[in-house]
């Protein structure tokens, strides 16, 4: 579907928006791409969906090289952006329809699947309310809808679920779920480890436009190894005594501690030291962390990602 080999941008700020990022996906992938704010990730999916040119760099689409682009080639691709971008004027069906005559479909056509998409994410109330009343959830719903009426064969989200409600966002992965079973290839960037896992078969991390990690989540996940332990201290004076009413006394920081409040402290393989003193923080990584294991920490150990 996509076969994208050492893309890379600079802005014309000459702010580095993507190293040399090589990466393919084919009929069926979800690759779901993660990674810290600046790190290439929205840069990555404007660059796949054609939005942006690499130089250097090739991509091939469908099995197509991308120059000269096609209208064809484009008309092929869905796209739900991270900002949702409508005419406020027009109604939420007006929208749906303005976007699936753009992708050049009748008019007939794409009035009964856009009905179809709006019942299945939950604003078939709202057709006919202009969308300058929508909420921003309602709005990325009808973003949603706009990329998958003319059942695009690549897919490319940008944070498809943030601002929806737990059903919208529980349809939303049903839907790509269904799509993807048909053949639908998918490249989604999101800062959510919940939704990575529930929806990726690859899972791409990014630090500072490089890929510094690329597999499966189970596989990304047995790279963390080990177990995460959290000590928790709470600031304050020492208590007199037990709490009336109550057998168990509040846990005192062990003998030879600091004596200022230490409000947190994390300890796991490949780091040394990683304290919290009020709001301060600081970490120290040991000679044997690699690339892997700094970024796992930051986006799998201090995530809600099951390890």
């Amino acid at each position: 579907m996509f076969e994208a080999t050492e893309l890379s941008f600079t802005y014309p700020s000459g702010r580095r928006g993507l190293g040399s990022v090589s990466l393919r996906g084919e009929p069926g992938d979800r690759v779901v791409v993660m990674g810290p704010n600046g790190s290439g990730k929205s840069t990555l999916l404007r660059l796949v969906s054609t939005e942006l040119r690499s130089r250097p760099g090739s991509l091939k689409l469908f099995g197509e090289p991308c120059e000269p682009l096609s209208r064809d080639l484009r008309r092929r691709i869905g796209i739900v952006q991270d900002t949702p971008v409508h005419v406020d004027e027009l109604t939420g069906m007006e929208n749906g329809l303005l976007f699936a005559e753009l992708y050049g479909l009748l008019r007939a056509d794409a009035a009964g699947a856009l009905e179809t998409l709006f019942t299945s994410l939950g604003l078939d109330d709202a057709l006919d309310v202009p969308t300058r009343e929508y909420s921003y959830g309602m709005k990325k719903k009808l973003l949603i809808a706009e990329a998958l009426v003319h059942e695009p064969e690549l897919l490319i989200l940008d944070e498809p679920a943030l601002g929806l409600d737990p059903p919208s966002r529980a349809a939303l992965l049903r839907i790509l779920e269904e799509r993807s079973g048909n053949g639908v290839c998918m490249l989604a960037a999101t800062n959510d480890p919940a939704l990575a896992q529930e929806l990726a078969t690859t899972v791409v991390l990014l630090h500072e436009g490089e890929v510094v990690a690329h597999g499966s989540p189970a596989e990304l996940l047995a790279q963390v190894g080990g177990a995460t332990r959290i000590e928790v201290y709470v600031a304050g004076p020492p208590p007199v005594g037990p709490r009336s009413g109550s057998h168990l006394a509040t846990p005192q920081p062990p003998a030879g501690r600091p004596s200022a409040p230490r409000r947190r402290s994390r300890h796991w393989p490949g780091y040394r030291q990683r304290s919290c003193r009020s709001n301060n923080c600081r970490g120290a990584l040991s000679p044997r962390a690699n690339r892997v294991q700094t970024f796992s920490l930051n986006w799998l150990v201090r995530s809600s990602l099951r390890v």
